[in-house]
Formats: C-alpha cells, sequence, structure tokens
C-alpha cells in the first residue's frame, strides 16, 4: 500500500511531466525549457518542507541558471565564429 504523501508526490510529478510533454509538442524545446522551470516551481511549491525553505532555494536556483543562459548568449552574440 502506497501512503497517501508519497501518492500525492507521484500524482503531481506525473502531472508536471504531462505539463511539460505537452508544451514540448506544442512550441518545441523554447517552451518545453520555459514549462519545466515554472512546473519544478508549482512541484517545489506543492511539497515545501516545514521551513519553506526548499521554494526561495529552487527560485534563485532557476535565477542562476538563467543568468548563465543569458551570458552564454551575449557571449555567442559578441563573439560570433
Amino acid at each position: 500500500m502506497i501512503p497517501p504523501q508519497t501518492g500525492r508526490r507521484i500524482a503531481s510529478l506525473v502531472g508536471a511531466g504531462a505539463v511539460v510533454a505537452f508544451a514540448a509538442i506544442l512550441t518545441g524545446p523554447a517552451g518545453s525549457v520555459a514549462a519545466a522551470a515554472m512546473a519544478l516551481l508549482v512541484v517545489v511549491w506543492r511539497h515545501d518542507n516545514n521551513l519553506g525553505t526548499c521554494l526561495p532555494l529552487a527560485v534563485l536556483f532557476l535565477l542562476i541558471c538563467g543568468v548563465l543562459a543569458l551570458l552564454i548568449v551575449l557571449m555567442r552574440v559578441t563573439h560570433p565564429g
């Protein structure tokens, strides 16, 4: 028998995966990346710990990934070839 808490976690992860797959089908890679970021935040928000520290850490992680992606794009634009 699966505990109710584990069942809810599995259901939210499956739902997040379905949203990302649907976005990938409709919009391609860019949409799937955006949907994955939003799905990550929704799953973390739904299953945050009692201290409330998991959601801010997930937001910071996404901000760091966004800044790194922006730096890669800017380097590609300024140094072509």
